[in-house]
């Protein structure tokens, strides 16, 4: 097995395009925050998830989504609220990103939230993911912690202008 594992990390590592990393914490980058989540609950065995977001200090985005009252339906909608919300704060075209999956997943001794999301720009489609361990104290939070995981390195290039949606030309499937 390790082995396989060498061999993908040398083919990764040959010559080509390089990845920029950047800090978002400084002044020339921005990320949106985790503020809080919290659920209501509605007839029907259904649930409302409601997440808040900050992108700069005294400027938060809510937003809600509906869906099944169960612990794997309270995280699946749970991350879609926080999709709401970064589609809000980033004034995205309704559906420019998009929850492909979340799967709560045991890795490493410990048991984490993973998702998928898919974003569409600029006449492009790209899939972002994203990974958040489960703290047991607030279970429910890995949902949108992984979702901004995921997005944030992405949404800093949006805020800091270097995607504009008005300009992107974002299509709609």
């Amino acid at each position: 097995m390790g082995r396989l594992n060498d061999e993908i990390i040398d083919e990764l590592d040959q010559e080509g395009p390089r990845l920029e990393f950047v800090s978002l914490e400084d002044e020339q980058h921005e990320r949106l925050k985790f503020v809080g989540l919290s659920f209501d609950s509605l007839p029907g065995c259904r649930c409302r998830a409601r997440v808040e977001l900050e992108r700069k200090a005294g400027r938060t985005t809510v937003a809600t989504a509906e869906g099944p009252d169960s612990g794997s339906g309270k995280l699946r909608t749970a991350a879609l609220a926080t999709i709401e919300a970064i589609t809000l704060a980033v004034d995205a075209d309704h559906g420019a990103f998009e929850l492909l999956g979340i799967k709560p997943v045991k890795v490493f001794d410990v048991t984490a939230v993973i998702v998928a999301v898919g974003v569409r720009y600029d006449r492009t489609e790209d899939r972002l993911v994203g990974f958040c361990v489960i703290d047991e104290a607030r279970p429910l939070h890995a949902a949108p912690l992984a979702v901004l995981n995921g997005t944030n390195r992405f949404l800093g290039a949006v805020l800091v202008e270097k995607i504009s949606w008005a300009k992107a030309g974002v299509f709609h499937r």
